[in-house]
């Protein structure tokens, strides 16, 4: 049973966990890569009739709400599909109309992906920032994932958060990738592999810490 709410918010504390274990960054890009690739399926018009529980009532949700979840089988036995995008409404209590199948609160959470998740120039390949739900630390770099599922390397462009100069430091290699750049420039991820990019303005000492820790400025790049 694959529930919409948890799709969204286990991103929260998944995508800015990168930043202290970079470590994980290629895990973590992975399953965000399919996670926003399969939560598509939970929303009506994007899953055939045949495989959701009420297809005469999509029109009602302005593809906008979304079913709580997707079921390998459907636990109500209408169907014999699989899987079946449904809810729980109609199990909390007898006479619970179909529309309850449609999940107000999972759906909420939608704005996590919202302000996570952008795309590229190379379909498949996201740009997740890293500091968007990291709400109680010190966010003074922007820094963001990006995951290349391809067996082969690719070059992305990327687009600099500010106005300025800056360096662009990679936390999965420990290396400046360019530097003194502004607007946009393009960076290579390996194949299956993947890169957290944080932003440091242009000259700006690195320093490297004895506990491993990274920091520029006095403001950690690497909080180990």
């Amino acid at each position: 049973y694959a529930f919409l709410m948890n799709s969204f918010d286990m991103a929260w504390p998944l995508v800015p966990m990168v930043k202290y274990a970079p470590e994980w960054a290629s895990a973590i890009g992975k399953w965000m890569l399919n996670n926003a690739n399969a939560t598509r399926l939970f929303f009506p018009c994007n899953i055939d009739d045949a495989h959701q529980y009420a297809p005469e009532m999509k029109n009602l949700t302005k593809n906008n709400i979304g079913y709580e979840g997707l079921r390998w089988s459907d636990r109500y036995g209408t169907y014999s599909v699989n899987p079946i995008a449904e809810g729980d409404g109609p199990s909390w209590m007898k006479g619970m109309p179909t529309s309850t199948m449609f999940s107000l609160y999972s759906t909420s959470s939608i704005g996590i992906f919202g302000a996570i998740v952008s795309t590229t120039d190379i379909e498949g390949i996201l740009r997740l920032d890293c500091n968007a739900t990291d709400f109680y630390a010190e966010r003074p770099y922007p820094t963001y994932l990006y995951y290349n599922p391809y067996n082969e390397a690719k070059e992305v462009t990327y687009t600099v958060k500010g106005d300025g100069k800056v360096d662009l430091f990679d936390l999965v290699d420990r290396k400046f990738l360019t530097k003194d750049v502004s607007g946009s420039c393009k960076i290579k991820v390996k194949a299956n592999n993947s890169r957290v990019v944080v932003e440091v303005p242009a000259g700006t000492p690195i320093n490297w810490e004895d506990d491993g820790r990274i920091t520029a400025d006095n403001h950690y790049l690497l909080a180990k």
